[in-house]
């Protein structure tokens, strides 16, 4: 293989080595997370223009076409996962992220709250930090 050539493979390997760690992560974790099928959509559309141009004007060019093909398929699969799993996150997510669970108080148990911590540092003899 000639130089360009070898850039192509490089190139087709690693854009789709990207992906698929997270077609692995929707299957394990049964939800698409945050990925969108906007994002997706459009993934799959660039791989059709790509392929649809590569037969066109670039010969038929196999290492293009089989580059191009294995992207589509990957963007193809996570965009099938995010309209099978459903959209955002949820309670998969959660469970995986527990940065999702924390959320602040409602208003009135914060206020709750800073009217017992005066309370304590009415009653205890140190300071309260």
């Amino acid at each position: 293989l000639d130089a360009i050539a070898l850039a192509q493979c490089a190139s087709a390997f690693l854009g789709n080595a990207a992906l698929l760690p997270q077609i692995h992560q929707n299957l394990v974790r049964k939800s698409p997370g945050d990925y969108s099928a906007l994002t997706a959509g459009l993934a799959c559309a660039g791989c059709t223009v790509r392929l649809y141009t590569t037969v066109r004007l670039a010969a038929s060019d196999p290492i293009l076409l089989a580059g191009f093909s294995a992207s589509f398929t990957c963007n193809f699969t996570l965009l099938v996962q995010v309209l099978w799993y459903g959209g955002r996150g949820g309670a998969a997510v959660a469970a995986v992220n527990p940065v999702r669970r924390l959320r602040a108080p409602p208003m009135g148990r914060q206020i709750k709250l800073k009217a017992h911590e005066a309370e304590l540092r009415n009653t205890c003899s140190e300071p309260f930090e």
